[in-house]
């Protein structure tokens, strides 16, 4: 990873994500299906990974147009042989959003990368529901630029929307980075548009096994620490202190 003047993120599941695990083992138990946490965060991990790749800009749409169909393909991840009833009553009693909270240590993180001098920029396809998100989170004012698709007409990975952050933030492409859990949305669409793009995974290559071509992280703080570390090194040429 080289040095970078800027660094923008994507937002849900690289700096927020909710609880949609837990609600679903809640509603699971009330059918006596056993099925632990783990199990399911890595069956809607696999899950999202799969229509990220087969149906580009599906997840971002309202989910009650897909989540019958979403439930269904984590059941069969799951292994589940369940009936119609049953996966009726799992997709109508939760509509697989759940509560959006923070991923521990972002907060921490970009106050760092902003200390730091790099400009920090937000670019996200999401609804009119981003700023009241960012707004109770207490996560707008960490940001020096803010790109939310519905306000501007376009989405990733369309580079224009890369462009446009880009020049609010008065940087080169050459000179940024972007971070995001979407292959397909995030780093093709960087790419594209000229920035560097790393690629977060909360378990390792579940899901993405086949993707051999991008720096893959765990967590969004393994990023920012691998950023500061790199902002920390003299240019090359200059001597050591």
């Amino acid at each position: 990873m080289r040095q970078y003047k800027g660094i923008f993120f994507d937002l849900g599941y690289t700096l927020v994500r909710t609880d949609r695990e837990l609600s679903m083992q809640k509603r699971m138990m009330q059918l006596q299906i056993d099925c632990s946490l783990l199990e399911l965060e890595h069956a809607y991990h696999a899950t999202d990974k799969y229509y990220m790749q087969h149906q580009p800009g599906l997840l971002a749409l309202d989910s009650r147009r897909f989540f019958p169909n979403y439930i269904r393909r984590v059941a069969d991840y799951l292994g589940l042989q369940l009936a119609d009833k049953e996966l009726d009553h799992l997709a109508r009693v939760d509509d697989g959003r759940g509560v959006w909270s923070l991923i521990p240590g972002v907060q921490d993180g970009l106050k760092t990368l902003r200390d730091s001098g790099l400009h920090v920029g937000l670019i996200s396809n999401w609804d009119e529901s981003a700023r009241p998100l960012l707004q109770r989170l207490k996560l707008e004012d960490l940001f020096e630029s803010i790109i939310i698709s519905s306000e501007i007409g376009m989405q990733k990975p369309n580079p224009d929307i890369f462009l446009t952050a880009l020049k609010h933030a008065g940087i080169t492409a050459e000179s940024a980075l972007y971070v995001g859990d979407n292959y397909y949305d995030d780093v093709v669409g960087a790419r594209k548009a000229g920035l560097d793009a790393v690629l977060i995974n909360r378990f390792g290559k579940l899901g993405i096994e086949d993707i051999q071509d991008c720096q893959i992280y765990e967590s969004v703080t393994q990023v920012i620490d691998s950023v500061l570390s790199h902002a920390a090194q003299p240019a090359h040429g200059r001597a050591t202190p």
